[in-house]
């Protein structure tokens, strides 16, 4: 009874000293290019985001399906004129919004997921995105951005990384679809998340 009662309190101390230890990160990232701007034409042909690839792990079965379907609603609540796309190519896409008249190509992939929900495990999960902004007429780059969730050390229900999902579409459609203009000069040191879910200019390396 004695060591039950002291591997609890030893099992408590561990779990509040990795919690401490463990900070979220927010992180964002991401440039327009030099002399590009939003048009006023707001339309944009969104590729399917492809599932994400946890390491060691393998695909995450319907991650891209969710994350589609988030993006997709996003861009309509900002008055953006979408339609989805099947191509797996930029290239291809851009073909297809010459033919179709839209202004732009949207491709976002996930650049990280791990999802290690275990309670107490002490392995954060976490879901990172990016978002390439192309010239629906030529193909051009126009803006790039990423953001990357990261949870605390320490969770005490399992849990999964979708539930990072809609942070992902506030902060990467925001920034190229948002209603702040952003500048080049604004973003050349990238870009930051504060609480209050504001993006705010990065201090230089």
């Amino acid at each position: 009874m004695r060591q039950t009662r002291y591997f609890s309190y030893f099992l408590l101390l561990t779990c509040v000293a990795l919690s401490a230890c463990a900070i979220p990160v927010h992180l964002t990232r991401g440039n327009w290019m030099r002399g590009k701007a939003i048009d006023s034409n707001r339309s944009a042909l969104l590729m399917r985001v492809p599932d994400a690839i946890e390491p060691g792990e393998g695909r995450a079965g319907g991650s891209g399906q969710e994350l589609t379907q988030q993006l997709l609603e996003g861009l309509v609540r900002r008055k953006v004129k979408v339609t989805v796309s099947d191509e797996t190519a930029v290239s291809a896409a851009v073909v297809a919004s010459q033919r179709m008249g839209y202004r732009y190509v949207l491709r976002v992939v996930f650049t990280d997921w791990a999802d290690n929900a275990t309670a107490w495990s002490g392995n954060p999960d976490r879901a990172g995105g990016s978002a390439e902004l192309y010239d629906g007429t030529n193909g051009e780059l126009v803006a790039s951005f990423t953001h990357l969730v990261k949870a605390s050390g320490v969770t005490l229900v399992g849990s999964s990384p979708d539930r990072f999902y809609p942070e992902l579409v506030t902060v990467l459609m925001d920034a190229v679809f948002g209603k702040i203009s952003f500048s080049y000069e604004t973003l050349s040191h990238g870009l930051s998340w504060v609480g209050d879910g504001a993006l705010v200019p990065s201090q230089p390396a």
